[in-house]
């Protein structure tokens, strides 16, 4: 990526999932552009791995736990970042969860795919968007 041409200096950023397939990529390129990126997930241990790369390369790079499936959770990741930065800037939602393994699964398992993965997507933007919107 050419940090140049997509600069996100003075850019708080959230980025979830930040530690798997995808979310790597996405945390390297958000952090060679600029960022203060906060990468967030249940797992917070494999996040910290990852920031840790990010920050000897000289990025700006923080891992937060949370867990998509509850409401509260994200509220609080939302607060604990209004308290250390004073705003967000911008909400890259890469979590999911698969609950599902395979297509005899029961409906159940797709029940809690959909909450977690769509309805938690839907309520991360809804809490974030809100903060976004307010500081402009």
């Amino acid at each position: 990526m050419n940090a140049d041409r997509f600069s996100l200096k003075n850019k708080v950023v959230l980025l979830t999932g930040g530690a798997g397939i995808y979310g790597r990529g996405l945390t390297a390129g958000l952090a060679a552009a600029g960022a203060t990126l906060i990468i967030a997930a249940r797992n917070r241990e494999a996040l910290e791995k990852v920031a840790a790369e990010e920050r000897a390369l000289g990025h700006t790079v923080e891992s937060e736990q949370y867990d998509q499936g509850d409401e509260s959770s994200m509220e609080a990741l939302c607060a604990r970042i209004l308290k250390k930065y004073g705003r967000i800037d911008g909400l890259v939602n890469n979590s999911v969860a698969r609950p599902m393994t395979g297509k005899g699964d029961p409906a159940t398992e797709f029940a809690e795919s959909m909450r977690i993965n769509a309805t938690g997507m839907f309520l991360m933007h809804h809490i974030f968007d809100k903060e976004m919107e307010e500081k402009k």
